[in-house]
């Protein structure tokens, strides 16, 4: 249903120095719900997070909202610069990021949650699959928004929120069906 949210993943935040993130993905060329959420959240977020497929999407706001914005390439962005694999320390939590495809996360997240062990992450992000999941497995918080354009899992266009606070070393995610 719109405007509907998957339960809150586990650790979640109650300190005083929260930051907050949008974390999208697989939006393949069509913007106008990335760009409208851009403008619901420009002043509430301190970032914005894309996973893949048509990374550039995001690329086309940097102008217009002054929020940092950090991309990986999906297996249909041929011609990005990002990097295929990302990992960023973000209110003191290492969050790796890549697209999902190279871990074969359409028939399970072990690969990719290996790598982001390797990484000493606390934070997975993965797009690709389309399909929206958010929970903690061995202490990772293992994040999937979705997609903003084209869903496969039988539920409205989805997009992610990330949650980090340096002062406690807690986080939470959540997802957001529109």
């Amino acid at each position: 249903m719109k405007g509907e949210t998957d339960a809150n993943c586990v650790r979640e935040s109650q300190g005083s120095a929260v930051i907050h993130f949008l974390v999208v993905s697989d939006t393949h060329n069509e913007t106008a719900r990335l760009e409208a959420l851009l403008a619901q959240y420009a002043l509430q977020m301190q970032g914005v997070l894309h996973l893949g497929d048509h990374d550039y999407d995001l690329l086309k706001f940097a102008d217009t909202y002054a929020l940092p914005l950090y991309t990986v390439a999906g297996n249909c962005d041929d011609e990005s610069l990002s990097p295929r694999e990302r990992l960023v320390t973000l209110g003191g939590q290492r969050i790796f990021m890549a697209h999902g495809d190279r871990f074969n996360v359409g028939v399970g997240t072990n690969r990719i949650l290996q790598r982001a062990r390797e990484l000493n992450a606390a934070v997975c992000l993965y797009g690709h699959t389309h399909i929206s999941v958010c929970e903690m497995t061995d202490g990772i918080l293992l994040m999937n928004p979705g997609s903003l354009t084209s869903p496969r899992d039988n539920k409205p266009p989805a997009y992610g929120l990330l949650t980090l606070d340096s002062a406690t070393q807690t986080f939470s995610g959540r997802i957001v069906h529109i």
